[in-house]
């Protein structure tokens, strides 16, 4: 279905059924979880490699005692435990179905443990990468958690060499090209660039029904009614109660 638009990756069909309270907050925990997978594995990297002095006095000893025995650099070590996510992800996939669920859990777990019994990685960097790997699973559109999951290899990079500074970079030229891109005429930012205040109304949060009488104008429905009469009626009792009053 086109046109396409990057708020639509983090929303699913199921927010349409709960109300519109639930939804929202499960939206914004979306949002939440989607640029913690993306930011966090590379954070860790700057915080550990450049700025040190940013974690809190009662984090310090936690966050440098398992490393002291580590022959690694953070960076690498870092990039192996993700290498090692998605080559266990991915084989997971490829397997039976019967299977491949226990082989992505057991086999996270396993290869995790035996790395920090090896002193290979440190128990905190299996934990970092555990908590961006399950962030990920947060997003419902499938594509869209490739395109994160391949940007964070970018970001870790970044972050190993620059530190914050190119964690800003990273980010600042994806948001560029996400600006610049359009899909059948619609900004790809949109309803936020440009700000149509309307359209927020199904974006980050989902308003009650009784609003979204009206498509986003952003993509250019030629259809501008959203829902009919009956829908509106047996989802809102305030309008259905207007509704009478105005027919008498």
């Amino acid at each position: 279905m086109v046109p396409v638009t990057f708020s639509q990756f983090y929303q699913a069909t199921e927010d349409y059924n709960e109300h519109w309270v639930i939804s929202s907050f499960v939206r914004i925990f979306r949002i939440i979880a989607l640029v913690f997978s993306l930011t966090f594995s590379s954070i860790y990297i700057t915080f550990i490699s450049f700025h040190p002095e940013l974690i809190p006095a009662k984090y310090v000893v936690a966050a440098t005692s398992g490393r002291h025995s580590i022959p690694f650099p953070v960076m690498f070590e870092v990039l192996m435990m993700e290498l090692s996510m998605e080559v266990l992800r991915e084989a997971s996939v490829r397997m039976p179905q019967q299977v491949g669920g226990a082989l992505s859990i057991v086999g996270v777990l396993v290869v995790g443990q035996a790395a920090v019994q090896a002193g290979f990685v440190s128990p905190i960097t299996v934990v970092i990468i555990g908590m961006s790997t399950i962030g990920s699973f947060a997003v419902p559109s499938y594509n869209a958690a490739n395109t994160f999951r391949m940007l964070r290899f970018a970001l870790i990079l970044l972050a190993g060499t620059l530190g914050l500074l190119g964690i800003a970079i990273g980010l600042m030229v994806v948001v560029n090209h996400m600006l610049s891109l359009r899909s059948f005429g619609v900004p790809y930012i949109a309803p936020y660039a440009p700000l149509n205040i309307k359209a927020l109304k199904d974006s980050i949060v989902r308003a009650p029904f009784y609003q979204l009488k009206k498509r986003p104008q952003n993509i250019y429905p030629q259809d501008q009614t959203r829902m009919g009469e009956m829908v509106e009626d047996h989802t809102d009792y305030n309008f259905l109660e207007e509704r009478k009053r105005e027919k008498r």
